[in-house]
């Protein structure tokens, strides 16, 4: 066998360390803060803001103050423009569509144009007067006003209308503006169920048009409230490894708007963390809308997103490139009360759908439908499919399934399954993109501890299952742990690993794990305490070996705030793991959503080209300089053969029949043969030492797998799918 340059002294192998990847704060609270979108949104027109939703109907403007979890309901105020006038002469306005463009809604009434512009702050109203309505004396704006929030202050600060304890809304003062930018201060004042404007008579007569009238309509909040409730993030990546130009990912997550109420919210994400576009309204009822996950549909261009509200599933598609949200559609409404769903996606164009694995809580089950989606953001839904019931002795917690099924469309859903006595434990299940169901198995077993809050990610042959681990029938000390699970197309089983320690500091818990397969090894991240009997929580992560979940990289600090920080999300957009979290503050428990950016220093790798017969697939992980347990892996491929490993540091294309192997045997290394297992799966160990020289050199690997039957007669072989690698 020939030298190649990665076969370096053990001694050599001992002295690698392996080095922090770079971690980026994203500061999305700030963007929230400053975000507001307008939009249609079920036949209706809406805007949102940070503190605040509006419906803007032919007859009102319905303006509701985001009061947060301590508000009981909903307290919201709608204006309606009954009259103008000057002097002791109005007259009535009748009803009119709105209409909208960016962020300003117009309402083109005969005697004026009453116009809304959304911002951060509110809805600035101004009515624009191109000619003077007859008569003289002051001009005078009558609205007519509903509301339940008691009017508290009248003074020159404009109106207020607030519960205590809890906030309400305010209407700003009145300002004048004509065509040469001379101001005038004016009036208002509420009497019952009628709010009226005023601009003094002496400036309308002198003005010169158009004049503009204008007050900004905003929420107040008790010193004591929440001005942010913001909770249970999620996020997907458009097209992993592709570059879009304006998107890269969708962020979706729910916002409070009072102890009744909860919105789904989303925003896009470009690849660098900025947020981009207007805020997006995904859903604005008046009920709780809660568990937000969102996945894609590639071959349609939308992303899924999927939520409940008082028991059953909803969807709506939302466009890859900026647009509004589609038609919300039922995934499933029956008696039955459904739960925690997740989605699924698709990586390649072969279909449009996503799977929504989610619990039937009514009868225990692990259900899962696909949802299809048309190039027009169309969504159905199939039936639903039972994967799992419990029996009388057990009990099933929340699902969990992979982000993709990769290539080969193959996806693992995990779920929690607590038996009478003992702790809780993991199942599993694989199934392909149409939901048949591929294999079972038992992911843990020992009776003595509970495995909670699973999170799964992989390549579609290959998984990572994150969960936190403690004692059964204890609440103290949780540890997070990393399953490896794979699946044999060839022996249609599934192969269970041993679970690794990724966090297990003494005393204090760590738990919530969320796992993202960020192109060649596995980020898991998870929540610990700051220290022990704390609230305070803090972020951290960390990449693992997609086959054996040994740690590629040492843990890396993500969030370290005085905060609590809990809900985290990932996803792999371009390369980099998006991390969103929900933080809140200990004293108030208000709630936002911020993240970070985790650039892996684990190796980059990407396909050169498919497999030829039954060659199988090659996989490597943690490609790092100072790796001495890297391996090259072979998966899927003939059982019971022999197979060699190839590695160059340059490709070729030599052909055999269909089949072209890709990496160079006469500038690289042929390595002895290996067998493959019932499983049709092997591996050839290539320590990398810890040498600078070695950093960003790149490489090609395949495997040639023996075979009577093998499309590359001439030696009687098939070959693997081939990887271009580079060490970082």
């Amino acid at each position: 066998m020939r030298q190649f340059p990665l076969c370096a002294p053990v001694l050599a192998l001992l002295l690698a360390l392996p080095a922090l990847a770079q971690t980026t704060p994203m500061n999305l609270s700030a963007a929230l803060a400053k975000a507001c979108a307008v939009q249609p949104l079920d036949g209706s027109l809406w805007a949102g803001g940070p503190a605040y939703k509006a419906e803007f109907r032919p007859d009102a403007v319905e303006f509701t103050p985001a009061l947060g979890k301590l508000a009981p309901r909903n307290f919201p105020l709608s204006l309606s423009l009954a009259a103008v006038g000057r002097g002791e002469e109005l007259q009535p306005v009748g009803t009119v569509a709105p209409e909208h463009a960016g962020l300003q809604v117009r309402y083109r009434h005969p005697l004026c144009e009453l116009r809304y512009d959304a911002t951060s702050a509110g809805l600035e109203q101004s009515m624009v007067f191109a000619t003077l309505p007859a008569g003289s004396g002051d001009l005078r704006i009558r609205f007519a006003l509903k509301t339940d929030l008691p009017l508290v202050a009248t003074a020159d600060r404009g109106l207020q209308f607030e519960v205590a304890g809890l906030g309400g809304v305010s209407i700003g003062t009145v300002t004048g503006i004509d065509a040469n930018g001379e101001r005038c201060t004016g009036a208002i004042a509420c009497s019952g169920d009628a709010v009226e404007l005023r601009l003094p008579a002496a400036f309308v007569q002198r003005a010169a048009l158009p004049l503009l009238v204008d007050p900004l309509i905003g929420t107040t909040f008790a010193v004591t409230n929440s001005t942010f409730d913001y909770q249970a993030p999620d996020l997907c990546a458009a097209v992993p490894g592709v570059t879009l130009i304006f998107q890269q990912a969708l962020a979706v997550f729910e916002r409070q708007i009072s102890a009744t109420d909860r919105d789904i919210r989303a925003f896009y994400l470009r690849s660098d963390g900025t947020v981009t576009g207007s805020l997006l309204l995904v859903t604005s009822s008046t009920a709780l809308d809660t568990a937000p996950a969102v996945g894609r549909a590639v071959s349609s261009q939308h992303f899924v997103v999927v939520y409940e509200r008082g028991g059953f599933l909803l969807a709506r598609s939302v466009p890859f490139v900026a647009g509004v949200p589609g038609t919300e559609v039922t995934v499933v409404a029956t008696a039955d009360t459904m739960g925690a769903p997740d989605l699924g996606s698709e990586i390649t164009t072969t279909d449009n759908d996503v799977l929504c694995v989610y619990r039937n809580v009514t009868q225990d089950r692990i259900q899962a439908q696909q949802i299809s989606c048309t190039t027009a953001g169309v969504l159905t839904a199939f039936a639903p499919v039972t994967l799992a019931t419990a029996t009388a002795n057990s009990d099933f917690d929340r699902p969990r399934i992979s982000r993709d099924g990769g290539t080969v469309g193959n996806y693992l859903i995990v779920y929690p399954r607590s038996p009478l006595f003992g702790g809780t434990q993991l199942q599993g299940i694989v199934v392909n993109r149409n939901l048949a169901v591929q294999a079972t198995a038992a992911l843990t077993t020992d009776s003595a501890l509970d495995h909670d809050s699973p999170s799964v990610d992989g390549d579609g042959s290959d998984w990572v299952v994150a969960f936190d681990q403690e004692p059964a029938l204890t609440t103290s000390d949780s540890d997070i742990r990393a399953l490896p699970v794979g699946f044999s197309a060839q022996s249609g089983l599934l192969v269970v690993g041993t679970g690794i320690p990724v966090a297990s500091t003494a005393s204090l818990n760590e738990t919530e794990p969320a796992v993202a397969y960020v192109g060649s090894t596995c980020l898991v991240g998870w929540r610990r305490q700051a220290a022990a009997g704390s609230l305070n929580t803090n972020i951290f992560c960390r990449t693992v070996d997609l086959f054996t979940c040994t740690v590629c990289e040492v843990s890396s600090v993500v969030a370290s705030t005085a905060d609590i920080e809990r809900g985290l999300a990932v996803a792999n957009v371009q390369g980099k793991a998006v991390l969103l979290w929900e933080t809140s503050d200990p004293t108030t428990a208000n709630g936002d959503i911020d993240g970070a950016l985790f650039a892996p220093e684990d190796g980059a790798a990407s396909s050169l080209g498919p497999r030829c017969g039954n060659g199988g697939f090659v996989r490597a992980s943690c490609a790092r300089v100072g790796n001495a347990n890297f391996q090259v892996r072979l998966r899927s491929a003939q059982p019971a053969a022999s197979a060699w490993l190839v590695l160059s540091t340059t490709a070729e294309n030599v052909d055999c029949g269909p089949c072209s192997l890709r990496a160079d045997p006469w500038s690289g290394v042929l390595f002895g043969a290996v067998a493959t297992d019932a499983h049709g799966h092997a591996q050839q160990a290539v320590p990398i030492p810890f040498a600078a020289a070695l950093e960003n050199l790149p490489l090609v690997a395949q495997w040639i797998v023996g075979s009577t039957a093998g499309q590359c007669t001439v030696l009687n072989t098939d070959f693997s799918s081939s990887l271009a690698l580079r060490l970082q």
